[in-house]
């Protein structure tokens, strides 16, 4: 039911990027420095080498079932992921009873006894490893510090679901929402982390709170692939009723799907793209059947979602053959349990943004930018055409060249105006099978690499 609507989508969501810019504009302004020394940051891991693995609940999904793994969602969990050489690692939260922010997946425990029913006290004695925001977000911040990329944390808002939460409306969740906001927000600030958080959720209402509230935060709007259902299927498929509820935030229908999800529908991905937008998101996070059901359009799904300028992450892959086929489709982010195959699967930092320990531009927190050309994201391509990553040092003349083994020129770009920092780029289309060349040319010097086309 994707094939349809990807390629159009690619059109559309060109218009929705002009129609919210003056959303996105005044909801993303940088947020202010929060440290003395120099740190790794969100905007360091979107803008490194695609694609980079994230650690799903720490070191992945482990209730207790695995001895030879940390329990999902604990400080050791965390640890060990960025230990392994996990650049970023992901988290759920709840709000207790009394008010605690803690990491927990589930918004109830295996008797349905809702998580913020409970006091932090009555959790701890029922779930002893659950542990607070706060203790994790001051325990993973020496890891920011790292001389490889490290340390960011992709955290996740629960939305509240109809078993513990009653607000059906846009004016009850109104108050609900801002408030849960306002108190995850508050631990950010009391650690001083807000450079190294992106803030992840289903539910667009919560991340406009956090836009407004902490506009220099950065987020990523989540998307289950049953929210691109009609809700008919849905029922069929969970085999729970899904109930409209008087709920109209950007004009999406929400639903209550049984007792355990109040979720919007998006009736295309042009519309969650421009909900993106509006809300100032600077990635987006995807359900991977979107991806596997869009086949041979997934590329074009996630090119697009690029030339709006957001970056895409993809949850869950825990097998090598999914892993390629969302790393060729142009993921940048990808989210598994499966932390070794992460690991040697992820792109290698073969440039960095380099920061110099102990000088004064380092004390200051500013990132001096070193020519540099990554190779290209999937090699070879099966797509007929080539992407690839590449650093400027600063906005001097700079052009970017594909040639054929007969040394023809077959695609230039002039990226002059994109000036320092890291980029990305995406040339061909329908590009015939074989070795091409791939050169970044700045003033004198220049930077080639290898590509290959394969069918």
């Amino acid at each position: 039911m994707f094939n349809r609507f990807v390629r159009q989508s690619s059109i559309l969501i060109g218009l929705f990027a002009i129609m919210f810019v003056v959303a996105r504009d005044q909801a993303g302004a940088s947020p202010p420095e929060t440290a003395k020394q120099p740190r790794w940051s969100a905007a360091d891991l979107l803008g490194s080498p695609a694609p980079f693995a994230l650690g799903h609940r720490g070191y992945g999904i482990n209730t207790g079932e695995d001895p030879n793994r940390p329990l999902e969602n604990t400080l050791d969990a965390f640890r060990q992921a960025f230990q392994a050489g996990v650049r970023v690692d992901e988290m759920d939260l709840q709000r207790t009873a009394d008010g605690k922010i803690v990491v927990y997946h589930d918004d109830y425990l295996e008797d349905f006894t809702c998580v913020s029913a409970l006091t932090y006290a009555e959790l701890l004695a029922r779930k002893p490893q659950a542990p607070l925001f706060r203790t994790v977000l001051n325990s993973m911040r020496h890891f920011d510090h790292a001389d490889a990329l490290s340390g960011i944390l992709f955290v996740e808002i629960k939305v509240p679901i109809p078993l513990c939460d009653g607000a059906n409306t846009s004016e009850a969740a109104e108050a609900s929402e801002a408030s849960l906001v306002a108190d995850v927000l508050a631990e950010i600030h009391q650690s001083r982390v807000e450079d190294q958080v992106i803030l992840n959720s289903e539910s667009p209402t919560i991340l406009r709170h956090v836009a407004e509230q902490a506009p220099g935060i950065a987020r990523a709007l989540s998307l289950n692939v049953l929210q691109m259902l009609p809700p008919e299927q849905v029922a069929e498929i969970l085999q729970m009723p899904v109930v409209l509820i008087p709920k109209n935030d950007f004009g999406l229908s929400w639903y209550n799907i049984g007792p355990i999800a109040r979720l919007p529908g998006f009736p295309s991905i042009e519309t969650f793209v421009g909900v993106s937008l509006a809300i100032g998101s600077q990635a987006v996070s995807l359900d991977k059947i979107i991806l596997l059901q869009a086949g041979d359009q997934a590329p074009y799904l996630l090119g697009a979602m690029h030339s709006a300028g957001l970056k895409a992450m993809v949850w869950t892959i825990d097998t090598l053959d999914e892993w390629s086929f969302v790393a060729q489709a142009g993921a940048d982010g990808i989210t598994t349990n499966n932390i070794p195959l992460g690991l040697a699967q992820q792109a290698p930092l073969t440039t960095q943004l380099a920061r110099i320990p102990g000088s004064d531009l380092a004390s200051a927190g500013v990132v001096e930018f070193r020519l540099a050309l990554e190779p290209p994201r999937s090699n070879p391509s099966l797509d007929g055409r080539v992407r690839v990553d590449f650093v400027l040092p600063d906005a001097a003349p700079a052009h970017v060249g594909l040639y054929d083994v007969a040394g023809r020129l077959v695609e230039s770009r002039d990226v002059t105006t994109l000036g320092a920092g890291r980029h990305g780029l995406t040339l061909g289309e329908g590009l015939r099978a074989g070795v091409y060349l791939v050169r970044l040319s700045h003033g004198d010097e220049q930077r080639n690499i290898k590509a290959v086309i394969a069918h």
